[in-house]
């Protein structure tokens, strides 16, 4: 069953998006209608969850919103699953760039 993710995320009660007016853009996104466990491989790094992270970042290269997602992965510090084409890692790292420039 899919599920969109502005709905729910990985089975939760709430949702992930900002839902201020003019802040719609995820019901444009590739992955509204995915399955949300794609986004959000589970466990050590390994062959299989390597495969996922692969599986879900294709699906946000086709995505016309991959920039707006991204830029909230960013400003809200998300540190799980695959938002915007980025994985955990590539968004702390960016995070730590970014705070370390501004900290000049």
């Amino acid at each position: 069953m899919a599920v969109a993710r502005g709905e729910t995320i990985a089975g939760s009660a709430h949702t992930a998006w900002s839902q201020e007016p003019g802040e719609e853009w995820w019901r444009r996104a590739a992955c509204a209608y995915e399955d949300p466990e794609l986004f959000f491989p589970v466990g050590a790094a390994s062959a299989r969850t390597l495969q996922q992270e692969r599986e879900a970042k294709a699906v946000c290269a086709r995505c016309p919103v991959v920039s707006a997602c991204r830029d909230w992965a960013m400003a809200t510090e998300q540190t799980h699953g695959i938002w915007g084409g980025t994985g955990e890692r590539e968004r702390a790292l960016a995070l730590r760039d970014e705070r370390r420039h501004q900290a000049r």
